[in-house]
């Protein structure tokens, strides 16, 4: 799983693939990617990417919740961890509507 962070609309994004998070953010940001190119390295040099958005996966969301809590950042640690439910719940909720189809 793979989160899409958008600093500049505030929120968060899951998405089970690092691709469809990086279509995601170059839609936001307008640019349009073949279907043969790579849209990781699409967003990677794009100019706007590292002052807006950030890809992460799971394993770095834990982890820097983890890092908020050890720097006694307890506002950051529960803003972060309640970002990243509302992801995945939204995630779930949007996977389980498609099945239902």
């Amino acid at each position: 799983m793979y989160f899409l962070m958008d600093a500049q609309l505030k929120t968060v994004k899951a998405f089970s693939r690092q691709g469809s998070a990086a279509k995601k953010a170059l839609s936001l940001l307008g640019v349009c990617v073949k279907a043969s190119s790579d849209p990781v390295k699409a967003l990677f040099d794009h100019a706007l990417y590292a002052d807006r958005f950030l890809i992460i996966t799971l394993s770095d969301a834990f982890h820097s919740i983890s890092d908020s809590i050890k720097e006694e950042d307890q506002t950051t640690a529960v803003q972060l961890s309640d970002q990243l439910k509302k992801a995945v719940d939204d995630y779930y909720k949007k996977t389980k509507a498609q099945h239902h189809h």
